[in-house]
């Protein structure tokens, strides 16, 4: 039992000073400052209501199945992914310009 444990603790140690001496030094998350405040010039409230809307809407459509509330529908929830996609563009645009 003595042997197999110190074969195991052998093991562990060779492979932790192959991952001290092989493994990357420091680890860059060239995203991790965005995500971490991801979308933070949106205002969270107007987003909520905005999507509030649109889950209303969608109701409305699914009670009535009318093309017009779909079309609604459609254009309420093009509005919020636009929104969306403009503040992640807002966002990344300052660090995609210190990756590149």
């Amino acid at each position: 039992m003595e042997n197999v444990e110190a074969q195991s603790k052998s093991l562990v140690d060779k492979l932790m000073g192959a991952e001290m001496e092989c493994g990357p030094s420091k680890m860059v998350d060239a995203y991790a400052d965005v995500r971490q405040h991801q979308r933070t010039n949106m205002d969270k409230s107007t987003v909520q209501a905005e999507r509030k809307k649109i889950h209303r809407m969608w109701q409305r459509y699914l009670e009535t199945r009318d093309s017009v509330k779909y079309k609604e529908y459609t254009k309420q929830r093009n509005k919020v992914r636009e929104m969306t996609s403009n503040s992640d563009a807002r966002n990344y645009r300052p660090v995609m310009a210190n990756v590149y």
